[in-house]
């Protein structure tokens, strides 16, 4: 099940590492019950990674 999740992610653009890093994360959870279930958490996981890069990203930017 969790090859099935990295390889989705993979084919949708997300790096070999990204997608690891996301499933490895998640496949614990008990809301993981299916690959579908655990490929929509890893994108979950990984729009949470990539708004919080976006935030430092924005803060830096202001600070003189």
């Amino acid at each position: 099940m969790a090859q099935d999740a990295l390889s989705a992610l993979v084919n949708l653009g997300y790096s070999r590492t990204e997608a690891f890093a996301a499933v490895s994360q998640t496949k614990q959870s008990e809301e993981a019950g299916n690959v579908s279930a655990l490929i929509a958490l890893a994108l979950k996981q990984l729009g949470q990674a990539g708004a919080e890069i976006m935030a430092d990203d924005q803060r830096n930017r202001q600070d003189p």
